[in-house]
């Protein structure tokens, strides 16, 4: 069974969170700004974990749903904060 290749577009968006980090600690709006920012640390780490969970096809509907998660995952720890 071939598993699908996980492309570096995840890992670059990771990259640009965190240099953001290094210049924006607070955010006037949730679209686009916090969401973006959730995005790319977050965001990405939930696209990354699908060949790791086994997904072995990623439709559009699968990537969307782990970049939610990402996404949740992340405001939920902003709110913790």
């Amino acid at each position: 069974e071939e598993w699908p290749a996980l492309s570096e577009e995840p890992f670059l968006d990771m990259l640009s969170g965190m240099r953001q980090e290094l210049y924006v600690s607070r955010y006037a709006t949730f679209e686009p700004e916090l969401k973006r920012y959730a995005y790319c640390v977050a965001g990405t780490v939930g696209l990354m974990l699908l060949p790791i969970l086994g997904v072995p096809k990623f439709t559009e509907e699968i990537r969307a749903g782990a970049i939610d998660l990402g996404i949740a995952i992340q405001l939920t720890n902003i709110l913790r904060d």
